[in-house]
């Protein structure tokens, strides 16, 4: 296509939305898991077995936020306009809880981190394991960043939200 011809697509509601989906920050989490599993297993301390257990919240609420974002997916295809609305602010409120928690871990992860003292290897794994944490922290905003523009978008393309210029030519 040249840039003058007109995209076919542009104003379909779902490749518009498809487009937005290819970018996601979705990701799997089996190898990030092992790994947070490794050191609940390893470290049996009050810190690290809060560290390991805000984590799997965390995963958990990103978990639930991916099933509602498959549900959203298939409402919207189906044209079920008030599932997919419920599923997007379910997904919004399980991303922000999934943020919440991995604040939580690195909260923890310090406290063990400070609880004693290590050798050289344990401190590498904890190193390792905020970069981590911290990876996914920000993951997880772009995530919900991209959740909320897609909200948005499905808003307005069901005058759910009307934007600042419709407002302004209404009045």
């Amino acid at each position: 296509m040249t840039p003058y011809q007109e995209d076919p697509h542009e104003n379909d509601p779902r490749e518009q939305e498809n487009e937005l989906s290819r970018g996601m920050a979705w990701m799997p989490l089996e190898d990030i898991v092992e790994q947070w599993a490794t050191f609940g297993g390893t470290f049996l301390t009050y810190p690290a077995l809060m560290t390991t257990s805000t984590v799997f919240s965390a995963f958990s609420f990103e978990a639930s936020a991916l099933q509602h974002y498959n549900e959203t997916c298939k409402a919207q295809l189906n044209g079920a306009e008030v599932t997919a609305r419920a599923a997007f602010e379910q997904m919004i409120e399980d991303l922000q809880q999934a943020s919440s928690r991995w604040i939580s871990a690195m909260y923890w992860l310090e406290r063990f981190a400070s609880g004693g003292q290590h050798t050289e290897i344990t401190l590498t794994l904890i190193r390792t394991l905020f970069s981590q944490a911290t990876e996914q922290l920000e993951r997880l905003g772009l995530l919900t960043r991209q959740v909320h523009q897609s909200c948005v978008l499905f808003y307005q393309q069901h005058g759910m939200l009307v934007d600042r210029q419709a407002r302004e030519e209404q009045k």
